[in-house]
């Protein structure tokens, strides 16, 4: 394992620990809010998945090597992961904007 590949590692850590931590959160508010948590859950997989994929394809790659072959796995895993980082940020502002009130009912005080 070269040097980049521990350091891609490590800086994924941070991120990995937050998606895991809205997976644990979105799980325990399942019965209160069944709908923002699936969206939450289903999202926070693709970006796992999302980091997964920039972690593992560049150890994958300097193993295999050659430089064409290299460049095409890259043009590949960009475009797939920036559609579905796209689609998981779709779902994550659906998360957060369903159940809402129409704003028709009185405020609620909180203090």
């Amino acid at each position: 394992m070269d040097s980049y590949s521990i350091f891609s590692a490590l800086f994924a850590i941070p991120g990995v620990l937050i998606e895991l931590g809205a997976i644990g959160y979105a799980i325990a508010k399942w019965k209160q809010h069944p709908t923002v948590s699936m969206l939450v859950v289903v999202s926070s997989g693709i970006h796992l998945m999302i980091r997964a994929a920039y972690t593992v394809l560049p150890m994958m790659m300097s193993r295999i090597g050659g430089i064409s072959d290299t460049r095409t796995v890259y043009i590949a895993m960009n475009a797939v992961t920036s559609l579905l980082g796209a689609v998981a940020s779709v779902m994550v502002i659906i998360a957060i904007f369903s159940g809402r009130s129409t704003g028709t009912e009185a405020p609620v005080q909180r203090w």
